[in-house]
């Protein structure tokens, strides 16, 4: 099996996994194991991860791709994070939208940060999971969970909120992750948040916004952002967020790409996982 090969069966019966039953080993099967077997707790979870992923019979996708993929991840470095020990979330709903707190189950599989390309080729997703229950706020719109923050958005922003400055502008609310964390710096003067969704900005404001300490730095535009973008704003520093995952975000990263601007500093959310399929 070639490199391209390998690559493209583990992710997709990683994707399979996260999308199917994500959540299809339990704590007590994973205790089992590891007695019978004589492992580590997380050594049984990804003997039970490469059976659930058929995958048990290829050593090379089980130890070089599986074994490098998975982490087990400490709530704490989540729970600290100074959005989540400043935001109080509550159960409200509007319409077709609701904000609440979800829950991952104990040894669910979750996506933890952008892909990466080992140097010989590899390309290995960053997955996770908790031993314990974890609980993270989430904006769903008809059922469908649209907007949260997960350890993946917390991990997949450090390096764009490191790098925001001055005038900065955001291409996407969300439950406004970035523009608290921006915000919060030194550095940064205000942040124009670019949202098309009425619905959207009214639940921030109404109980999100009122809790953020420089609440005063953020501007909130009701607009699209792809015609935003074509319009002449000029920011110091750029961040999109406007898509699920690579298969919708793709297209709408390269088209943004084509409206950047000379002087101004762009970044894309998970852009270092678009970049592998190009």
């Amino acid at each position: 099996m070639t490199t391209e090969q390998a690559n493209e069966r583990f992710l997709r019966c990683a994707a399979a996994y996260l999308n199917g039953c994500a959540d299809a080993i339990d704590a007590a099967a994973v205790r089992e194991t590891a007695e019978e077997c004589g492992r580590s707790l997380h050594d049984a979870y990804l003997l039970l991860l490469a059976g659930a992923m058929d995958l048990y019979d290829d050593r090379q996708l089980r130890e070089r791709y599986l074994g490098e993929s998975v982490k087990h991840l400490d709530p704490k470095a989540f729970l600290s994070d100074p959005y989540r020990k400043a935001i109080r979330f509550p159960t409200v709903s509007d319409g077709a939208w609701s904000m609440r707190m979800q829950t991952y189950r104990p040894y669910e599989l979750i996506v933890c940060g952008d892909l990466r390309q080992t140097f010989d080729g590899r390309v290995l997703p960053r997955l996770g999971y908790f031993s314990e229950p974890f609980d993270y706020p989430c904006i769903l719109q008809d059922g469908r969970e649209w907007m949260s923050v997960t350890p993946n958005e917390i991990l997949t922003m450090q390096r764009p909120i490191a790098s925001a400055r001055g005038d900065v502008a955001a291409y996407g609310l969300g439950m406004g992750y970035f523009a608290f964390c921006a915000s919060e710096k030194p550095e940064v003067d205000r942040v124009t948040v670019i949202e098309r969704d009425a619905t959207a900005i009214r639940l921030f404001e109404r109980y999100l916004l009122c809790q953020f300490p420089h609440r005063d730095k953020i501007i909130l535009v009701q607009a699209d952002a792809l015609q935003y973008a074509a319009e002449a704003h000029p920011h110091t520093f750029v961040f999109a967020d406007l898509w699920h995952d690579v298969s919708d975000g793709l297209p709408l990263w390269e088209r943004l790409r084509t409206l950047e601007r000379e002087g101004t500093e762009y970044a894309y959310w998970i852009e270092d996982s678009m970049r592998i399929y190009l």
